[in-house]
C-alpha cells in the first residue's frame, strides 16, 4: 500500500506544479497549451487539455484586460486544491477489498 501512496503523491506533486507554474510564470497564450497538448506525452497533454480549457472560458467570460488574472486565480486554487488531495492520502487508509 505504501507503494501505492508514493505514486499518487508523485503523480499528484506534478501536477500541483504544473499548476503553481501556469500561476506564476509570465503570460500564457493558446500556442503554449496547444504546444502541450501537441506533445502527446501523457500528462503534460492533459494539462494542456485542463489549461486550455480554462483559459479559452476566461477569455470568453471575462474581459480582456481581466481573463488572464482569473486564469492565474483558476490554475492556483486548482494546484492548492491539488496539494490537498496528495496531503489527504496519507490520513485517508487505502483498503481495497
Amino acid at each position: 500500500m505504501i507503494i501505492v501512496k508514493v505514486l499518487l503523491s508523485v503523480t499528484l506533486l506534478i501536477v500541483s506544479l504544473l499548476g503553481f507554474f501556469c500561476t506564476f510564470s509570465r503570460e500564457k497564450d493558446d500556442e503554449y497549451f496547444s504546444e502541450m497538448v501537441n506533445d502527446g506525452s501523457g500528462i503534460s497533454t492533459a494539462f494542456g487539455l485542463v489549461g486550455l480549457l480554462i483559459l479559452k472560458l476566461s477569455k470568453f467570460i471575462f474581459p480582456k484586460k481581466w481573463y488572464y488574472n482569473v486564469f492565474r486565480v483558476i490554475s492556483f486554487i486548482f494546484a492548492i486544491f491539488i496539494l490537498a488531495i496528495k496531503i489527504l492520502i496519507w490520513f485517508v487508509d487505502l483498503k481495497i477489498m
